[in-house]
């Protein structure tokens, strides 16, 4: 990226001359949570695998050594995966269920600075709020206690989860030729999430509070096409898991409250072809 210093007065708004990129990306991942009553021998866990694709702009402008980006990413198009919910008791299966899975609504907002330590390497801090909504319908269930099956056509289920991720790594950059620029960017993170689990056939819903690290990595291929343009493949990963957290269970036909041991995993990948362009 050119670190490009001259200022645009466009009056009455200051623009900072810079670079922008949009992207279409496709995202494949799952979220997952469990609980678990070992006294009772009990467990449960739910499983929401999503697919989707998204638009995704950043503008990126420098101020003096450091180079800002903003961005944000919204939803295109969601993909129909299939929900899983097991049901065990003293390690036996009792209940299993498979549903639609739909993202209804994913935005990314996300903010990065990043200075540079020596050639070709930067230090880089980022921050996103993001926001992933699924949605359950055409439910097939089985109780194998019961030894019956029984469907449900209308939404069962629907998987707010909002996040707020810090994350703090390196950009690493090295060309391929004389046309081909790559960038490498490991890095930590660490997320504060509010997890809701609404559950409208079965009268209950569930909160959890997670507070965790995880990593992510992304690797972008850049080929000039202009002196002052780019077409980008970018590619990334992500992971963050908590193995004990707790989870508030509120039962709205009784008013019941109880808070229960929990688990949380969440991965995701995503691929992307964008174009970048200075200005």
């Amino acid at each position: 990226m050119k670190r490009i210093k001259t200022l645009l007065l466009l009056s009455p708004i200051i623009i900072f001359a810079g670079e922008m990129e949009i992207q279409l990306g496709h995202h494949i991942g799952k979220s997952s949570y469990t609980v678990e009553l070992k006294e009772q021998q009990l467990k449960s866990q739910l499983d929401f695998p999503f697919e989707f694709d998204t638009v995704d702009v950043a503008y990126a402008y420098s101020i003096g050594y450091s180079i800002v980006t903003l961005s944000s990413s919204f939803l295109l198009n969601s993909d129909v995966e299939t929900g899983q919910d097991y049901d065990w008791q003293k390690n036996q299966l009792t209940v299993f269920s498979t549903s639609q899975n739909h993202v209804d609504r994913y935005i990314d907002l996300g903010f990065e600075i990043s200075n540079a330590i020596i050639d070709d390497v930067e230090l880089l801090s980022q921050f996103h709020y993001k926001v992933l909504d699924c949605a359950w319908q055409d439910t097939n269930q089985m109780d194998y206690v019961k030894n019956q099956t029984s469907y449900i056509a209308d939404k069962s289920l629907e998987y707010q989860q909002s996040f707020y991720e810090y994350l703090l790594g390196f950009n690493y950059r090295f060309t391929f030729l004389k046309d081909v620029l790559f960038e490498l960017r490991p890095s930590l993170s660490y997320t504060v999430a509010t997890l809701t689990d609404r559950h409208f056939l079965r009268g209950f819903y569930t909160v959890q509070h997670l507070r965790t690290f995880g990593y992510n990595v992304a690797f972008s291929g850049n080929y000039q096409v202009t002196d002052q343009s780019y077409i980008v493949l970018a590619l990334q990963y992500k992971r963050f898991v908590d193995h004990s957290l707790n989870m508030n269970y509120y039962n709205q036909m009784d008013e019941n409250y109880m808070i229960l041991p929990s688990s949380y995993r969440f991965e995701s990948g995503m691929i992307g072809v964008g174009y970048r362009f200075s200005f």
